[in-house]
C-alpha cells in the first residue's frame, strides 16, 4: 500500500475547533515506507510528511486538491515504526488555491516535523 491510500484508510479526523482540524494516524512497522530507509533502524522519511499534509488536508476540508508547492518543511525529531502521528493544521482558502500550515507531534507531543504548503483546487 502506498502512501496516500494508507492515509485514506487509517486517516481519523478528530473534531474541529474555530478553523483548526486536527487527525490521528498510526504508522504500523510494515508500512512500506520504511523497508528501504534505513532498514535496520527505520525511520520515517521526510517526504511522506507532505504527502500525509495533503492528504489530510483533502479529507479536512472535504476537497479534491493537489500539493503544489511547499513553503517551507521542517523536521524536528525523527518518527520511527509504529508512532501514532498527533497531526493538527489551519487551512486558508483563497481564490486560486488553499494555503496550510500543519504540524506533526507524537504521543509523547514532540514535536517531529512542520510542512507549509499550497494546495490546488482540483475539478
Amino acid at each position: 500500500m502506498n502512501v496516500p491510500e494508507m492515509v485514506d484508510r487509517n486517516l481519523q479526523l478528530l473534531e474541529t475547533e474555530s478553523g483548526s482540524y486536527r487527525a490521528l494516524l498510526h504508522i504500523d512497522s510494515d508500512f512500506v515506507a520504511f523497508r528501504g530507509h534505513f532498514p535496520d533502524e527505520p525511520i520515517l522519511p521526510g517526504i511522506t510528511y507532505p504527502v500525509i499534509a495533503e492528504r489530510f488536508a483533502c479529507k479536512a476540508l472535504n476537497k479534491t486538491l493537489i500539493l503544489t508547492a511547499l513553503k517551507r518543511t521542517k523536521f524536528f525529531q525523527p518518527a520511527f515504526p509504529g508512532v501514532t502521528l498527533h497531526i493538527s493544521g489551519k487551512f486558508t482558502d483563497n481564490t486560486e488555491n488553499i494555503t496550510g500550515d500543519v504540524i506533526f507531534t507524537d504521543d509523547a507531543s514532540n514535536k517531529l516535523s512542520q510542512v507549509k504548503l499550497t494546495l490546488e483546487k482540483y475539478a
